[in-house]
């Protein structure tokens, strides 16, 4: 089970009431992406490599991280074949070679849906804010106990905020 670290607090303006909800979920993004996209949800994956941890990324992390470099992985998910969510994951080389073994390789497959598959993780309170271009952004950390954490951020593209709305009417 993952359990929030901390209550999150939305920056800037506010989103609208069900975007709220979504964007401060604690729950599996990936399994709401498919129960909105009627099962019909895809990931893209643009790229996937290691490269250093670059000195602003080491500010984010709640603890130190204990790694110099980062498997950086970035990818789209598609619900009923529109790209609803953009997202970039920074995998530690340090949790790479314990508990997140498993996330090395995924290919195309959602990185949500592996990660809530395990119980000892905690997940920090997501923090939502938004990007230069406008859009609603979300990042949080997963960790085993005192383990060291990776970081997950999420972008909430326009064709996404559009099918919320309209889900709701």
């Amino acid at each position: 089970m993952i359990v929030p670290i901390r209550r999150p607090l939305p920056l800037g303006d506010p989103p609208s009431a069900s975007l709220r909800r979504w964007l401060l979920s604690t729950g599996s993004l990936t399994a709401a992406l498919r129960r909105l996209a009627d099962g019909q949800l895809a990931v893209d994956l643009h790229g996937q490599y290691l490269r250093p941890l670059r000195p602003q990324e080491r500010r984010l992390w709640p603890v130190h991280a204990g790694s110099r470099s980062v498997l950086v992985r970035q990818v789209t998910l598609r619900g009923q074949g529109e790209a609803w969510i953009e997202a970039c994951s920074l995998l530690p080389t340090r949790a790479l070679r314990a508990w997140a073994r498993p996330l090395r390789d995924l290919g195309n497959r959602p990185l949500g849906a592996r990660l809530f598959r395990f119980r000892h993780l905690r997940r920090s309170a997501p923090q939502a804010y938004r990007s230069a271009a406008g859009h609603w952004q979300r990042h949080s950390f997963f960790a085993p106990g005192s383990g060291c954490p990776i970081l997950v951020a999420e972008t909430f593209l326009p064709a996404l905020q559009r099918r919320i709305e309209e889900s709701l009417s």
